[in-house]
């Protein structure tokens, strides 16, 4: 018998459909797992790819708030901290003080929105995740800690017979910024480096890499 002989004997029109119906339940099974998959990803993964993008930029927004209040250099209104107060006897340089305190004071809904973001955290990812936190709300509460101990005064005594001078240097360490080689700006990187080295893997593949615009691409020579 030839070879072509044998070959139709084994090629039936039985066997060519059950090849296909084999194909198709494999094409099938193939779509089921990449729809599971799909579903796994919008329904399971989705909000844990989103929080760790909010976490990230509501540590970034706390450094830019910190800063905003430990500027060395700030413009403002006396009155206008003494009417937020509703303190008519504070000094100029208490006022000065103030008003770094009313940043933070002004901006409560910003740091609550960071606070509740801790427990969120905390279930879905390492409890680790909470001493960054608490490096950010301790830093927080040394600046106004150090900002009240300075609006204190005393017709009977100077700040420095108060406190000497050593510990007057550490509040201003703790209010005022001391450009590159800030200590607390320097800790707060840190703890964004340990967030976003843990974080930043999760979502690292749902984000864009951003691009230099050169004169020679095609969007430069529209414009």
């Amino acid at each position: 018998m030839c070879l072509c002989a044998l070959i139709n004997e084994y090629i039936t029109t039985e066997g060519v459909v059950k090849a296909i119906e084999l194909g198709l339940a494999t094409w099938g099974c193939y779509i089921a797992y990449r729809g599971l998959q799909t579903w796994r990803e919008q329904i399971l993964e989705a909000p844990k790819i989103e929080l760790a993008r909010e976490i990230v930029e509501q540590f970034y927004n706390m450094k830019d708030l910190i800063s905003r209040a430990r500027c060395p250099f700030i413009s403002y209104s006396p009155e206008e901290v003494r009417k937020y107060y509703e303190k008519s006897d504070l000094s100029e340089f208490q006022t000065g003080l103030g008003y770094r305190l009313m940043i933070l004071d002004t901006s409560i809904e910003q740091i609550q929105t960071f606070q509740r973001l801790r427990n969120k955290a905390k279930v879905y990812y390492s409890k680790e995740i909470e001493n960054c936190f608490f490096e950010v709300n301790r830093i927080i509460n040394h600046f106004k800690n150090a900002c009240l101990s300075l609006m204190r005064e005393d017709p009977n005594q100077s700040l420095t017979e108060i406190y000497g001078k050593d510990l007057i240097k550490e509040f201003n360490d703790k209010i005022y910024e001391h450009g590159d080689d800030d200590a607390i700006n320097t800790k707060l990187q840190e703890v964004i480096n340990e967030v976003e080295y843990n974080l930043k893997p999760i979502y690292k593949s749902k984000s864009i890499k951003w691009k230099k615009l050169n004169s020679t691409d095609e969007g430069a020579k529209n414009d």
